[in-house]
Formats: C-alpha cells, structure tokens, sequence
C-alpha cells in the first residue's frame, strides 16, 4: 500500500482541505512528512493520518486548537483530566442553554399555530353568575393548567361548589397591560351559588 501522499491526496485520505492541513501546520499541530526545499511542496506519511483522526477527535470534543497543540506537544492522545472536566461543565451549561432555547421555540410554535388556526371568532351571550376565582402570578399561561388541577379544582370540591349547565371559565388579567411572563392573572369559573371565601377560593 502506498506510504507517502501529496498534499492534495493526503486531504482526500483523512476528509479534510487542504487549506486545513495547512492550517494544522500553522499551528504546529501536524508537520508535513517531508518539504520540497526548491518547490515547497508537501508530502504526508501514511501514519500520519491516525494524527489527524485525533485532531479531529479532540475537535469534536470541544478543544480548542491550542489545548488540542498542547495535548499534541505532551506526546499523548487523550486530554487531561482537569481539562475533561471543564469540558463536561462546559457542555452541561450549553445543554441548559439550548434546553431553555428549545423550550421557548416550541412555545413560540405553540403560538404561531394556535394564532394561524383561529380564523374564526365567535360572540356568544352566557347567563350571567357567580364566580369562584383564584388569584395569583405565574410563569405563563402555560402552567395555568396545572393550577386549576392540582389546586382550584380540589378546593371547589372541598368548598362543594357546583358549575351549572352551560360551563364556563374566563381570566383576567391585573397587570397594566399584557405580560407573557410573571402574569398577574384571576382564575374564574361560573358556579350556581356564593359560596363562603376560602384559603383559596373567592366568590
């Protein structure tokens, strides 16, 4: 098999530019086999692309070319363990980075589709009555949902309260204009009669 490579077949071999290999020598990462004195032109010894295969390696780990050179220049493979772990907390805050980024584009999506799907309004007129309502500030509405299960549902139950035909539920919102987050908001559902307040519950 065929040792020694041009600089063009070498970066063909290890899937890398050439302008890359030329880079790594830049920074004294992989020196070239052998330098043409009168042409310049470099050559690669065939071992020399498991050289690459670990600058890529540690690339792919997030070291940066200088901690890769400083690696290179202490003759080992492997990163030490100091430098493993600022890694692993290096990654660790990018994953809650791109966690809270996901979560607010899927909540973006939510929106945009909810926005695009009501196309038609429709005013209808419902009785007049009393209401059980819950006050508090959230997150956003998002979590609104968990409260009416875990907290004003139970407390209607425990306060006996009972939604007569037709059903229904409205917010307000407290704030001086609408806010998406940290919401000011009033929970309120019709019931047939006032009941007495609660820990919870208003009527």
């Amino acid at each position: 098999m065929k040792q020694i490579y041009k600089i063009g077949e070498f970066s063909k071999l290890c899937r890398v530019t050439v302008r890359t290999l030329r880079h790594y020598e830049d920074q004294g990462l992989l020196v070239p086999y052998a330098v043409d004195p009168f042409t310049g032109y470099r050559t690669y010894h065939l071992c020399q692309a498991q050289d690459v295969g670990n600058i890529l390696h540690l690339k792919r780990l997030g070291l940066s070319l200088e901690e890769i050179r400083e690696v290179v220049e202490r003759g080992d493979n492997r990163p030490d363990e100091k430098l493993v772990e600022q890694k692993i907390v290096a990654c660790e805050e990018q994953l809650r980075r791109l966690r809270g980024q996901l979560e607010e584009l899927q909540s973006l999506n939510k929106q945009l589709n909810e926005k695009q799907n009501m196309k038609v309004f429709q005013f209808k007129r419902i009785p007049a009555r009393p209401v059980a309502s819950y006050r508090r500030r959230i997150e956003s509405y998002d979590v609104l949902g968990k409260y009416c299960v875990e907290i004003i549902g139970p407390a209607m139950m425990q306060a006996g309260c009972v939604c007569p035909e037709p059903q229904y539920c409205y917010t307000i919102e407290h704030d001086a204009e609408h806010r998406d987050r940290d919401v000011d908001v009033e929970y309120c559902e019709a019931v047939a009669e006032v009941m007495p307040d609660t820990d919870v519950l208003h009527f």
